[in-house]
């Protein structure tokens, strides 16, 4: 990947499925002319960038936050186009989040990722949105991640909206993994069933009340939160984020909920560039957008977690429902294509994906400003082009980095699985029968792949097989258990 000179190439959207789905060249929208010299002054503005294997007009989204992408790029210490356009989404997807909806209801709430080397200006992200938040005077910065489930809640009840820049997200996943903290995991879940409850309530889970106090107890029966609205944007290194993955979070749905962009731009030298405000246009843009539409809120920004008025609808056109009806017979396509390969679940909320973008993209487009009563908004069929190409583009690429960094081979994701499993029992071991009927690909293997795998799990994992004592007598069922609590219950003995 590198950054090439700027041309007059038209946009285009390569819309395939796999072996068989004719190019189109559709008419996006134009982001809203802009003369960064007229806001900034004396600025120095780089020309439109381009990276050579990111199709032009990914590079630039339409409407206003095309203003936040060159405003980006205008000011970051280091060039990453793609990382300008990814914080910009994150950016319109909590300025638009709880107070606008989609008639098929979809949120523009998002969790994004962007992925680049140990000094390549991905922490640039959070620098550029908590500035422009602060111009705009809007209180949704967040925390920079979540200790566990009732952070999650507590930050929720605080800011029912909220943006979370998360750096070092790989290690943070990480630490969620099988004999991690479970509290973190408990965040994680919670995370993950938050992007499901956009247009409903989402509460904590239920825990004992035996000793607690009548406020205690009211407290807890009261944490809940009325269309949760959390934008995610993790940064992490590809190294940390990929090690820290299993085919766990493919099959639980984690890694499709996320969107994420992997930048490996070589290092340059860059000019220097210094933060300059936000322009006046992105920032009425901001305000207008991300404020309640009846007005309820008297300090834009601080919401109640209960007490919230019913979001705009905008409406899919004709032309966008019939579009959308292709995008779901691509989605249904790639995933029957990735089905063997246990991938197709990264397709599987690719079109939802799509459909939250291109409501972020039908009001970046939309500068009306005053009461919305009596206005008509809309999703038409160029914005919803733009957001399936975005999402589909970074979703083929995601799964050829997961085909190609998700533990190699078939038996090494095999057998990191199985360890998962095991791992998960905390001792009590799972026998060759148990793996054969929880994990299908296992149970496919042939007798020497078997083999070959069981000699991993030992080797790489020390996980053994011990033969438990059974209280009713007979011959006991081997059971693979991690070597430590073979050992704990030896020196028991």
């Amino acid at each position: 990947m590198r950054l090439v000179g700027e041309s007059d190439e038209q946009p285009r959207t390569r819309r395939r499925v796999p072996d068989r789905e004719e190019t189109r060249e559709p008419v996006y929208p134009e982001a809203i002319t802009w003369d960064p010299l007229q806001e900034f002054n004396s600025a120095r503005v780089p020309p439109r960038l381009k990276v050579d294997d990111v199709p032009n007009h990914l590079l630039m989204i339409p409407g206003v936050l095309g203003q936040a992408v060159d405003h980006y790029n205008a000011c970051s210490t280091t060039t990453q186009p793609q990382f300008a356009v990814q914080t910009a989404l994150a950016l319109g997807s909590v300025i638009c989040g709880r107070y606008w909806v989609s008639d098929h209801g979809n949120y523009t709430s998002l969790q994004l990722a962007n992925l680049g080397p140990t000094g390549c200006g991905k922490e640039y992200a959070e620098t550029f949105i908590g500035n422009a938040l602060k111009e705009a005077g809007l209180d949704l910065s967040g925390p920079r991640g979540y200790a566990s489930e009732a952070a999650v809640m507590g930050q929720l009840e605080c800011q029912p909206r909220h943006i979370a820049v998360v750096d070092e997200f790989g290690m943070l996943m990480n630490s969620t993994q099988s004999g991690g903290s479970t509290n973190l995991r408990d965040a994680r879940k919670i995370l993950m069933s938050a992007t499901t409850k956009l247009g409903t309530r989402i509460s904590p889970q239920s825990y004992s009340i035996r000793g607690q106090s009548r406020e205690q107890i009211e407290a807890m029966r009261s944490a809940r939160v009325e269309r949760p609205a959390i934008t995610l944007l993790g940064l992490s290194t590809a190294s940390t984020f990929f090690e820290a993955l299993s085919h766990r979070d493919v099959d639980s749905g984690f890694l499709n909920r996320i969107l994420v962009v992997y930048s490996d731009l070589p290092f340059r030298v860059e000019e220097p560039r210094v933060w300059r405000p936000i322009p006046t246009r992105l920032k009425r843009w901001m305000r207008n957008k991300g404020t309640a539409p009846d007005d309820m809120i008297g300090d834009p920004g601080r919401e109640d977690p209960l007490d919230v008025c019913e979001p705009t609808v905008v409406k899919f056109t004709a032309a966008a429902l019939e579009r959308l009806q292709e995008m779901k017979a691509t989605q249904v396509e790639w995933r029957n294509h990735l089905r063997e390969q246990e991938l197709d679940g990264q397709w599987s909320r690719a079109v939802e994906l799509a459909m939250r973008i291109a409501l972020i993209v039908a009001l970046s487009l939309d500068e009306r400003t005053g009461d919305r009563e009596g206005h008509t908004y809309q999703i038409d069929a160029p914005e919803l082009n733009w957001a399936w190409d975005y999402v589909k583009f970074y979703t083929r690429r995601m799964v050829e980095h997961v085909t190609s960094e998700l533990g190699g081979s078939a038996l090494i994701k095999i057998t990191d699985h199985l360890a998962e499993m095991i791992a998960e029992t905390e001792g009590k071991g799972i026998t060759m029968s148990q793996m054969c009927r929880r994990y299908a690909p296992f149970d496919k293997l042939s007798e020497r792949e078997r083999k070959e795998v069981i000699e991993r799990l030992a080797s790489v994992h020390q996980i053994a097989a011990a033969a438990p004592v059974n209280p009713k007598g007979g011959r006991p069922t081997k059971v693979y258990v991690e070597e430590k609590y073979i050992s704990a219950r030896k020196s028991q003995r």
